[in-house]
């Protein structure tokens, strides 16, 4: 079959989904679509150059709707982002729509999905029925709503499903939403009468399927009253789940969350969540020269940028003692799974065993491109 892969939003990790991506399609041939709003100049080549598209639009998001005048939306709802995801799923299949009225092109099935997504099995297609949207199980988060991160059908089907920005305050109006993606997106398929049928695929969302291989790490975590270090977490998704995996940690993070994320973390974790804010590495210097007698029980870190990788291990060696346990993520040994981001922090783990500064107690290769390494400081004196 001929699949159209409709891709949108934040590409800025491109690089890490693509063969996941590819792998779940199988042995279809398929064109790349993608819409998306605020990436670099470097994010747009690479992508271009990995993903190859045959069209894409990159422009800033606009749009008149004002959804916040509706008091009904769920309290985790950003309504921009929402709004922006809205927006980019309609702007894609307009992509589409032009490439097939100039083309000719026949696809024999529409795939919409968020770029992130890591899958653990490839999609079983078949032709689809009309009116009907096919959405693979799980991740339905609240009642009355379905997952937003995949979906597929025939043309028809698939252009209600993402022109959902062009229902929003017809679904509003008539009761059956409240402000919230996946909600509105149950209630748009309702709306227009089409049929839901859920498919077998194993995959998670980026944030899932770390939170699956953090799991490897929960006995670690979860030393009585531990003292947390976490430096370059991106999303908060590891902040998250330290803070619920041990109700007695306190956690101090030197990160790059967003405003709402944060909001979020401080107001449900208030008395166990620091978060220093700006320049990663400065601030992190500063905290190793300006507090000599502060020890972590576990340093955690995360995805800080290359060349901060060897002075990171180092120095946090000043934050530790012999029991503190360090924690180094995208170590990866399996030459299988070893992608070119997890090149710099394998070698840089390997550089500071060989020279002895720490030795590694374990590690788990997880899946493609992501793995970790743990270990314990070596401490030669008091120095």
């Amino acid at each position: 079959m001929h699949i159209a892969v409709l891709l949108y939003g934040r590409i800025n990790r491109y690089k890490y989904f693509f063969e996941h991506i590819v792998n779940s399609i199988g042995n279809h041939t398929f064109d790349i679509f993608l819409s998306s709003d605020n990436p670099s100049k470097e994010d747009i080549d690479g992508f271009i150059k990995l993903y190859n598209p045959t069209s894409y639009i990159i422009e800033p998001v606009t749009y008149t709707s004002d959804l916040a005048k509706y008091k009904l939306h769920r309290e985790e709802t950003n309504i921009h982002n929402m709004t922006c995801h809205f927006v980019n799923l309609k702007r894609v299949f307009s992509l589409l729509e032009t490439h097939i009225d100039s083309t000719y092109t026949h696809y024999d099935i529409i795939l919409s999905q968020r770029i992130d997504n890591v899958y653990k099995s490839t999609f079983n297609f078949i032709i689809p029925a009309i009116n009907t949207i096919y959405i693979p199980k799980g991740f339905d988060f609240i009642q009355n709503a379905v997952n937003d991160n995949v979906a597929y059908g025939d043309m028809n089907s698939m252009k209600i499903y993402m022109n959902i920005y062009d229902n929003i305050h017809a679904i509003i109006r008539s009761g059956m939403s409240v402000i919230h993606p996946e909600s509105l997106t149950y209630a748009n398929i309702v709306f227009n009468n089409l049929n839901i049928v859920r498919v077998d695929v194993t995959f998670l969302i980026e944030m899932w399927s770390k939170w699956e291989e953090l799991k490897y790490i929960n006995d670690i975590i979860n030393l009585p009253d531990a003292k947390l270090l976490e430096l370059d977490s991106i999303c908060g998704f590891t902040t998250l789940h330290f803070l619920t995996t041990n109700s007695t940690l306190t956690l101090t993070s030197f990160s790059k969350i967003s405003p709402q994320v944060y909001s979020l973390i401080q107001k449900k974790f208030i008395d166990r969540y620091s978060f220093i804010a700006g320049n990663t590495l400065f601030n992190f210097t500063y905290l190793v020269l300006s507090s000599p007698s502060i020890t972590f029980d576990i340093i955690y870190i995360d995805e800080p940028d290359t060349y901060n990788l060897k002075e990171y291990l180092v120095s946090s060696r000043k934050l530790a003692n012999k029991d503190t346990i360090i924690i180094l993520n995208n170590v990866l040994n399996n030459s299988e799974y070893k992608r070119e981001w997890n090149i710099a922090p394998t070698n840089a783990w390997n550089d500071a065993i060989a020279e002895g500064i720490l030795v590694e107690t374990s590690h788990i290769d997880y899946t493609i491109g992501r793995g970790m390494a743990w270990g314990k400081y070596v401490f030669h004196d008091k120095s």
